[in-house]
This record gives structure tokens, C-alpha cells and sequence, in this order.
């Protein structure tokens, strides 16, 4: 009797032009956020005969916009937003939010290749505690969540009892290891004093005389770098504990400084 393994490959391709999602509190006409994210790419190879599966997810862009009312006319109200989308100084066209490669072996190990752009976060604290509060579950939900998982875990834990394998040696440990790379190009971090924010709206409100900008008083703090880091994790295949972890990190033109405006001067 001959066997013959036929061994086939598997490629899947995924794009998206946009994904939408907005929050809203109360109903539609009370929105909090709107999350968009262009041209998405999913790229899946299973590869049996090298043993090895390689995920490669691109996104082209990503929006996130402030859409609160009490927010209307007020700057940095685009809390993430790609600032390089034309790849300047890139020979290689238009520059990407990210990039993600990820190849996952056969043996457990695997490892983490991401690829970021220049993208700037806003950092706006009442709108984040907007979006934390609309998330929130209730704490009676939280408990009876638990409950259900541990009760279904309960039901379904098995007594194997092995005679043969008592007084057996134990058997070595195999370890797996993942490798985690990041850069990123130059990157922006805004933190906004949003008491100026609201200041500017009062103000606004009050006097009819004259007009003040946000932009005139609004204080913010940028941090703004590139970032190449390394991360090695070492862990037990049996229990996923991790026993080693080496991390490698290089920054270039690292800086914090404070501005003002929307062009941050």
C-alpha cells in the first residue's frame, strides 16, 4: 500500500475600502466619535509544507473624529489622522498607518513585524472619558458575565486519572520563542489642555462684542519621535509562562515641547 500526501496551500485576500463606526450617547443625533479605516488589506498564506501560516494586515488610513456638539469649533477635534499620507522622502509611494506582519510556526513560535507610519494622536480628556463612560459596562452585568464563563468552565472540566503515568519522568519543558519588532516614522503624541477649550466656549458665548479662537489660548504639550524597538518573549508551551524577555529600544530625534494652535508653534 502506497500513500501519497498531497500538500496544498491556502491563500486568502481581504480588502476593505472603508470601515465606519461612530458612538453616539443618547441617540444618533448625539454622537461622541466616528472611527474610520481606509483601504484595509488582509493578506492570509497557510504554507503545511514549510509549516508555517503569515497573516500581512495593511491600513492605509485611520480617522477618528471628535463629533461632540459641545465640541463643534474647537480645534484638534481629528483625534488620530495620518500626517504624512503623501510618503514624503519614501520611494516606495504613499505612506500607511500600518503595516503588520505576523508568521506563526508550526513549533509555537512566531513572530511580530509592525511598520508604523506618521500618524498623530490627540489626546483630548473629556472626550476620551466620553468614549471610557460609553463603554463602561455595569458592574451587575460584569458579575453575571463572570458567573456565566465560570459555571460553564465548571461544567465542563474532565477527571483523567492515568495509573500508568504515576512515578513516570517528567518530560522536558518545550519552549516557544515570539519576536515583536516595531518602528515607526516621525510620530506625534498632542496633549490638550482642554480647560482652554472650554474657556474659549463660554467666552464665545458671553460676549457678543468679540470673537477669541481656540486657537489663540489653546496650550498643548507634543511629544514627537521615531521609535525602533525589539522585543523577545520566551515562554513554556505548556502553561504560556513566560521565563526570558530581552527588549531592544532606539529612539531618533525624540523631543517634548509645548505649543500652541493647530499648527502647533
Amino acid at each position: 500500500v502506497k500513500v501519497v500526501e498531497n500538500i496544498r496551500r491556502m491563500t486568502i485576500n481581504f480588502e476593505v475600502a472603508v470601515v465606519s463606526l461612530e458612538l453616539c450617547d443618547k441617540d444618533a443625533q448625539d454622537p461622541i466619535v466616528r472611527l474610520a479605516a481606509v483601504k484595509t488589506c488582509i493578506h492570509m498564506r497557510m504554507i503545511p509544507d514549510q509549516q508555517r501560516s503569515i497573516y500581512d494586515v495593511t491600513l492605509h488610513n485611520l480617522v477618528c473624529e471628535d463629533r461632540r456638539l459641545k465640541a463643534m469649533g474647537l480645534p484638534f477635534r481629528s483625534l488620530v489622522s495620518q500626517v504624512n499620507q503623501n510618503g514624503v522622502g519614501n520611494d516606495q509611494g504613499p505612506e500607511d498607518v500600518f503595516k503588520l506582519a505576523y508568521v506563526k510556526h508550526t513549533n509555537g513560535s512566531s513572530e511580530v513585524d509592525l511598520k508604523i507610519g506618521s500618524p498623530q494622536l490627540v489626546f483630548v480628556p473629556d472626550a476620551i472619558s466620553d468614549v471610557l463612560k460609553f463603554t463602561r459596562i455595569e458592574k451587575e452585568q460584569t458579575e453575571a458575565i463572570e458567573a456565566y464563563f465560570q459555571n460553564k468552565s465548571d461544567s465542563q472540566d474532565i477527571l483523567i486519572n492515568d495509573d500508568e503515568s504515576q512515578g513516570s519522568t517528567p518530560v522536558p519543558t518545550n519552549v516557544a520563542n515570539m519576536t515583536i519588532t516595531i518602528s515607526t516614522s516621525n510620530c506625534s503624541l498632542v496633549l490638550i489642555d482642554s480647560g482652554n477649550r472650554s474657556d474659549v466656549a463660554q467666552y464665545n458665548t458671553s460676549s457678543t462684542n468679540q470673537q477669541i479662537t481656540s486657537d489663540q489660548i489653546t496650550e498643548t504639550i507634543v511629544l514627537q519621535g521615531a521609535l525602533d524597538a525589539k522585543l523577545l518573549l520566551v515562554s513554556e508551551l505548556k502553561n504560556k509562562r513566560t521565563i526570558k524577555t530581552d527588549l531592544q529600544a532606539h529612539g531618533d530625534g525624540m523631543q517634548i515641547y509645548s505649543a500652541h494652535g493647530r499648527e502647533l508653534k
